[in-house]
Parts: C-alpha cells; structure tokens; sequence
C-alpha cells in the first residue's frame, strides 16, 4: 500500500523518536537516504494509550479499534534493508529488495492451490491512483510459472485487458458464484 498511515503514528509508538524530536540523526547512524540530507527527527504527532488486557499501545487515531486490540495481530519486528520506498515495498511482497523473486501471493497459491483453474491465481486491486511503487513486480510470480501471479482489476472500466481478450469474464462470474 503506498500511502498507507506510518506505523509511528497508528500501532507503534516510538518513546527515542519522541526524545529526540527536532535533532539531526547522528553520522554514526550511517543512513543511505535517497535524497541527499535525510532531515530531523519527527515524533509523532498523535498521542499513544495502552489498551486491553495486552495492553496494546495504539494512537489517538484508532480509538475505535484499540477496544478489541487484544483480537489484533500488531507485528512490530519488521525492518526493511532500504529506506526507500521503491526497493522496501518489494521487499515486503517479495522478501527481497531486487525484483524476480515470487511475492507471497505465487507462494500462497503455489502452497494451498487453487479452487478454480479457470480464475486468476489471485487478484490485486488497484486503487484510483494507479498501482504502487515497482508495478507488477509486487504481485509476480518471480521464477515460478506465470500461473502464480496476480492479476490487477481496475477500479473503473473493464477490470482486466487479459479477461477481455479471452473473452472468459462469463466463466470469470460463473466462477464467483460458486464460491459463495
């Protein structure tokens, strides 16, 4: 997701970032940014409480949510090996930085199969902006066999020039209705 709320303000508070709120990261940090001057330290602007029985920290922003945060799944252990967009989307979809490798739909579908041979492996759905950072990369299905990949649907208009072409947007809803 491009665009997506940033983790320091929604699930993940940051009680260093706070401290250092304002002050230029230290060159030891070493951070390879891909504009030239990386900036100052932002804390967060929304205010953070502990919820639940797990005592789940959750934003001001999800107030709604934090009532059932002892149901939700917060994973705070991830980190991506680059700091630009581009490559650590990737690498969230795929494992890897460097496009060619599966993402974890093909690996999802290559595990538990498919319901329907006649229908896409998986779909992606593509908001009004257009698809993210790196394109189709993120839904390929690297070096497996191309019936692994995703296929995007379009918000508006025909959802897929593929479907169009075979002619097969019948079979498309014969399909949907089974599953049901």
């Amino acid at each position: 997701m491009n665009g997506g709320v940033s983790h320091v303000d929604t699930f993940d508070p940051k009680p260093e970032l706070a401290r250092r709120h304002g002050e230029a990261p230290p060159k030891s940090l070493n951070i390879e940014s891909f504009f030239p001057f990386p900036g100052t330290f932002l804390r967060s602007p929304f205010e953070f409480r502990k919820y639940g029985q797990s005592g789940g920290e959750v934003s001001e922003l999800f107030s709604h949510t934090a009532e059932c945060i002892d149901d939700i799944a917060v994973v705070r252990s991830m980190h991506a090996l680059s700091n630009n967009h581009t490559p650590a989307i990737l690498q969230m979809m795929t494992g890897f930085i460097q496009p060619g490798r599966p993402c974890l739909g093909a690996w999802t579908v290559y595990g538990l199969g498919t319901e329907n041979q006649d229908l896409p492996a998986f779909v992606v759905l593509l908001d009004k902006m257009g698809g993210p950072l790196a394109g189709a990369q993120n839904w390929s299905s690297g070096y497996m066999p191309a019936s692994f990949q995703g296929t995007a649907f379009r918000n508006q208009g025909s959802q897929s020039p593929t479907w169009r072409r075979r002619n097969s947007w019948s079979l498309c809803i014969r399909g949907l209705g089974s599953i049901s």
